[in-house]
């Protein structure tokens, strides 16, 4: 049980953000009719990796990697946003720039920022022309607390 929370805790923190944020960019039309979105033959997913670990290995290792993934948009996308949220028990870590979240092969080549938040962050990609890829958008690493 306490190891499902665990994994809980680190994906369903993440998803929430997520779904949200997909859900409100779904819905700024950007001028096409809800008929011209609905037949669009473009529909990607996005996921969010799940982490399950047992509580040895919590305590053994707890900074865990999450990756969000894309699929079905390879070459369909130039600008992409999103917020990511994570329960507040977790701590990101911080790369050498300062930066939480890792821009993955999906976006390489596009420029890439980014904007703390409490429990979260906000991220972009952009570029002149359809360059997004599918894989990986974005790799961030969430530390466990101690008392896990």
């Amino acid at each position: 049980m306490f190891i499902k929370r665990i994994a809980a805790v680190i994906t369903s923190a993440v998803i929430m953000a997520s779904s949200a944020a997909l859900t409100a960019n779904a819905g700024a039309d950007n001028g096409f009719t809800e008929k011209e979105i609905a037949s669009s033959e473009i529909k990607p997913t996005i996921t969010i990796e799940t982490v399950e670990l047992s509580l040895e290995e919590a305590k053994n290792k707890p900074t865990r990697e999450v990756s969000i993934t894309v699929d079905g948009a390879n070459k369909k996308y130039s600008t992409l946003s999103m917020h990511i949220y994570w329960d507040e028990r977790l701590t990101p870590v911080k790369d050498e720039y300062n930066c939480i979240v890792e821009a993955g092969d999906a976006v390489k080549g596009m420029l890439t920022d980014e904007s703390e938040l409490e429990n979260g962050v906000f991220v972009s990609s952009t570029s002149g022309y359809n360059t997004g890829k599918d894989g990986t958008l974005y790799k961030l690493h969430l530390t466990l607390p101690v008392n896990v």
